[in-house]
């Protein structure tokens, strides 16, 4: 008897389950690509070939830093991704999807690949990774390692929606485009679910737009993937029968065209329609609209949104400019009035869960040249969308446009920044920022300075016509990505500084186009650069 307990120890051990220590995506993939690479042999030719996940955008991720990873490893030989998407085209494959293991082996034959990797990354956040030899397809090693979850990885997991104009189908116009807003602004703000930016948008449907048939055409279709990377397409049309609102919306799939959901309800006017268009588009993305016992206050002019600031609230502005400048005389504990050597300038302290909504027609500004548009001090849950924050008046100013100290959970979406500020963005002492889908533009010293914060994700954000010093500046934090962001017709010093105390600095899937700054980075060791595309600059493009 005790010979035979002792023979099944070992067997238990090996099917208990075992704590894995959860790591960030980058240091995950490192990992798992560490564990493969150990398996095989000095110079094995390897294709990395496929990822299976929620969203392409995540696989296609996973990818592009498993093959950046293996390079990195300096051991195996790795067939270049632009030969595998050869082979993609030629046979038609989604190589993003789940592919079995015997058709990507025909596909290693053909790439010449003795060893295809594959991932796969679920809702848990595990990645898994295998790699199989070509000619016995013989699993040669495995790898699973949990990811911690982070900006980047909820940005990236989110399906990607692109918001088509509502078509006024014999009624107003100006009605057509209130339902746009609001059921754009709940697409962004849908659990597990991304909306296309504004200038990605205008580029895929220009001025016609798109129509339900029109995504029968498959070239149509591959013109909004290569523009927008988009999962899908939400249509809406709204018209007047009978003296009753009709708003229809279709919920189309971009790879396939085929229709995942479509409704079509009945408002009693056009104010119940606009009230109406969030919960319906919610429902046709399958959304749950999730219960919100948060005060709302719609607001209309600066008096009622100084008033209206604080913990536990959602604040819609109504269309129009909000000159903040002019609210230094409303009281509000949550709102501390700084004399800038030039005026009076609003800061908010010790708020949490708040939201702030424009609907993408409503501009927030400030007079003086010296001070910050919106500076949040230690503040949490913050949620800014569909609004442009600037200065009344150009020049140079010594304040820039959004400012966060001592922060956590900043969520900035849809949102246009521009100067005269210094800089566009401010962020010190700050954890888990996201901006997304932003514009952030004609600042006089820079873009960002962002200071001993972490966990920041820039995703689909455009910087451009800004200069005179370093452009982004990153001093002793942690884990920033830019994801899938356009760096344009800026200038001067460098794009990039990061000094020696920076960690996991990434830019992932950006654009460079027509900057004039004398450095793309003071130090290139210091960024993890994947899939970027260069054209027009004057500093010498980072090998």
């Amino acid at each position: 008897m005790e010979k035979w307990r002792v023979a099944l120890i070992p067997f238990l051990l090996s099917i208990m389950p075992v704590h894995a220590e959860s790591l960030p995506l980058d240091r995950a993939i490192s990992r798992s690509v560490s564990a493969l690479s150990s398996s095989l042999a000095k110079d094995t030719v390897v294709a990395v070939l496929h990822c299976q996940a929620p969203t392409s955008r995540l696989a296609d991720y996973v990818l592009s830093e498993t093959v950046f990873a293996f390079v990195g490893e300096r051991k195996l030989v790795v067939v270049e991704r632009s030969d595998i998407q050869l082979v993609k085209d030629e046979l038609d494959f989604q190589l993003s999807g789940d592919v079995s293991d015997e058709s990507a082996q025909s596909i290693g034959q053909m790439l010449g690949a003795q060893v295809i990797v594959s991932c796969s990354i679920d809702e848990r956040n595990l990645l898994r990774m295998k790699a199989i030899e070509v000619s016995t397809a013989r699993l040669v090693a495995v790898s699973s390692v949990e990811v911690e979850p982070s900006g980047l990885v909820d940005s990236l997991s989110r399906k990607l929606v692109l918001v088509a104009d509502c078509v006024a189908n014999g009624a107003e116009k100006s009605l057509a485009t209130a339902v746009s807003g609001v059921i754009l602004s709940s697409v962004s703000g849908a659990d597990g679910f991304r909306a296309v930016s504004g200038e990605s948008r205008n580029r895929a449907l220009g001025e016609r737009g798109v129509s339900l048939s029109d995504m029968s055409n498959k070239a149509t279709r591959s013109r909004i993937v290569k523009l927008t990377e988009a999962d899908a397409i939400l249509l809406s049309t709204i018209s007047q029968e009978g003296g009753v609102w009709l708003l229809s919306m279709n919920l189309v799939n971009v790879a396939t065209g085929t229709i995942l959901s479509g409704s079509t309800e009945s408002y009693r006017s056009a104010g119940t329609a606009i009230e109406g268009a969030s919960g319906q588009a919610l429902r046709c993305l399958g959304v749950k609209p999730a219960t919100d016992d948060r005060r709302v206050i719609t607001v209309n002019n600066v008096t009622e949104l100084m008033q209206a600031i604080g913990t536990d609230r959602v604040i819609r502005l109504a269309p129009g400019v909000y000159d903040i400048s002019k609210g230094y005389n409303v009281k509000n504990k949550n709102i501390v009035w700084v004399d800038e050597y030039d005026g009076l300038c609003p800061v908010i302290k010790a708020v949490s869960n708040l939201t702030i909504i424009g609907g993408g027609a409503a501009s927030i500004l400030i007079s003086p040249k010296y001070g910050w548009v919106f500076s949040f001090e230690t503040c949490s849950d913050i949620s800014l969308s569909g609004i442009t924050f600037g200065h009344t008046e150009p020049g140079h100013c010594l304040g820039g446009v959004l400012r966060f100290a001592n922060s956590e959970r900043i969520g900035i979406s849809d949102c246009e920044l521009y100067g005269s500020g210094t800089y566009g963005l401010g962020i010190e002492r700050t954890n888990g920022l996201t901006l997304d889908r932003c514009v952030v533009r004609d600042c006089t010293y820079g873009l960002a300075e962002i200071s001993r914060s972490g966990d920041l994700t820039f995703t689909d954000t455009t910087f451009r016509t800004t200069g005179e010093f370093d452009l982004v500046s990153i001093r002793d934090s942690d884990h920033v990505t830019f994801a899938g962001c356009v760096f344009a017709e800026n200038w001067g010093s460098a794009l990039f500084a990061v000094d020696v105390d920076c960690r996991n600095i990434r830019l992932t899937g950006c654009s460079f186009e027509g900057n004039r700054t004398e450095r793309f980075c003071d130090d290139i060791e210091r960024i993890y650069l994947t899939g970027a595309t260069f054209e027009g600059n004057e500093f010498p493009t980072p090998q």
